[in-house]
């Protein structure tokens, strides 16, 4: 995690966005989602309740109010816990647009998983979206290309 990782998962939901035609609106509000959705972090390693710190910031670190603020907050809740639970962190958040945040939450959730090719633990069975799928070696090569700049 740090700033690397923040701007490999933007990168990556910017490719899956314009991949998946989303509007300049909801790839704008994806690209917020991305950059902070690891705000609330408080180990480098295992912090299952990081999202939810994440979300309580959302609203003082971002200009979105209303539906859209909402949206950004379940993303970042339903980012680190198991999808089968996705639809509480909706509810807990007062989404009411569920198609546009499950559109959000998959390409943010698959854009972090894009990056797990630091870790060299990446699991396409996990992608949920044929976009990302079609990213791994893309990630790959990003990846090694923030590895060799850090050496030089």
């Amino acid at each position: 995690h740090g700033a690397g990782h923040i701007e490999r998962v933007m990168l990556l939901g910017a490719m899956i966005a314009m991949k998946q035609n989303f509007s300049a609106a909801d790839t704008a509000l994806l690209l917020d989602i991305c950059a902070y959705h690891d705000t609330g972090r408080i180990d480098d390693t295992k912090d299952d309740d990081h999202g939810a710190r994440s979300a309580d910031n959302a609203a003082a670190i971002t200009w979105r109010r209303g539906e859209e603020l909402a949206i950004v907050r379940a993303a970042m809740c339903a980012h680190s816990v198991s999808d089968e639970i996705r639809s509480r962190m909706f509810e807990k958040c007062h989404v009411t647009d569920k198609v546009r945040a499950d559109r959000m939450t998959d390409a943010l959730k698959d854009a972090d998983a894009l990056d797990r090719v630091r870790l060299g633990d990446l699991d396409v069975r996990y992608l949920r979206t044929d976009a990302a799928r079609g990213l791994t070696d893309f990630a790959q090569a990003l990846y090694d290309a923030y590895i060799a700049e850090e050496e030089t």
